[in-house]
């Protein structure tokens, strides 16, 4: 199962895998672009949740007395998840203080399911390095102009789909695309969940 002991060196890090301040440069880069009115494009990668765990004290110490689950067991890895989580709503925030909610698309994405020792995934079957629903299937959300809230939609995408997304949105055609790009626009299928 999932050890707290089995962690090596202390998890416990000020900045953990670096989640405030990669979100720190993304909003100083935000407040730039917005400030001299230029036209940006933002890619903030975080690593966490990835091994090795790292939490600040302060989001592991909101787990103190929670009762381990039976699939999430792991309180750093918790700590872990729930950093990510406050940086991610700081740079959503930033958006909103900056007044360009409305006028900007944002798109998220994980890169794979959780590694075995760190978390479960079911109800998905599998893991991080296999082929399995549980390796491949990760959350995925675009927040934007004509994006409907608090809809869903099932047809699946994938990484190489944002790349042309996001040419259809800043020129409003996929025309002129190179023809060997892979992936797909997803513009249609999000216009069809405004519909």
């Amino acid at each position: 199962g999932n050890n707290d002991g089995d962690l090596g060196s202390s998890p416990i890090n000020a900045d953990p895998k670096q989640t405030y301040g990669i979100t720190d440069r993304a909003i100083a880069y935000l407040i730039s672009r917005v400030t001299n009115g230029t036209p940006f494009y933002l890619q903030a990668s975080h690593y966490a949740v990835h091994e090795t765990t790292q939490t600040s004290q302060s989001s592991y110490d909101s787990y103190a007395g929670v009762t381990p689950g039976t699939w999430h067991n792991n309180r750093y890895y918790a700590g872990m998840t729930t950093d990510l989580d406050i940086n991610v709503r700081r740079l959503l925030n930033e958006l909103d203080n900056l007044g360009i909610r409305n006028s900007t698309y944002v798109m998220y994405e994980g890169d794979n399911g959780a590694p075995q020792a760190q978390s479960e995934n079911y109800p998905l079957r599998g893991y991080k390095p296999e082929i399995w629903e549980g390796g491949e299937r990760v959350p995925m959300f675009v927040r934007g102009p004509g994006v409907p809230a608090n809809s869903q939609c099932d047809v699946p995408a994938i990484g190489i789909d944002f790349f042309p997304t996001i040419w259809q949105w800043a020129t409003g055609s996929i025309s002129n695309l190179p023809p060997d790009v892979d992936g797909g626009s997803l513009v249609p299928t999000i216009d069809s969940i405004a519909d």
